[in-house]
């Protein structure tokens, strides 16, 4: 697994990891623990996608969420169109959202977020001290 830099405007740097086999990931982990996971969450994989704003588990491969892609989204599934698109892409947006759960990034990676508090969906240390 090979790390891969992501530079910001030619300035800052985040390490966005690598790619990992789940097979693989999943042998890093004894029985005892796999198991675990398995009765408690459903499995690993299971674990993973449920943590989607952190993860990003596509064919049989795992890996850190890329944020400092400004097109990354949630990936929550699609609603049925509604007629006034224009309403709905407004209510969407990072601006109108109610940062209620922390951001994973801000708080555990070594690099901080990718993304500035205002353009995150998630609360930043920066905006709990603000409020």
């Amino acid at each position: 697994m090979t790390n891969e830099i992501v530079v910001f405007g030619g300035k800052r740097k985040w390490n966005k990891g690598g790619k990992i086999e789940l097979n693989e990931l999943a042998g890093l982990f004894g029985d005892d623990v796999r198991q675990q996971l398995k009765k408690e969450c459903g499995g690993l994989q299971t674990l993973l996608r449920n943590h989607h704003q952190v993860f990003l588990v596509h064919q049989g491969c795992v890996e850190l969420r890329d944020w400092s892609d400004v097109n990354c989204e949630l990936g929550k599934k699609r609603k049925k169109k509604r007629r006034n698109t224009n309403q709905q892409q407004q209510h969407n947006t990072v601006d109108n959202c109610r940062k209620t759960k922390p951001c994973w990034f801000d708080t555990t990676h070594p690099d901080g977020c990718p993304r500035v508090a205002q353009d995150c969906p998630f609360l930043h240390k920066t905006d709990a001290a603000s409020s």
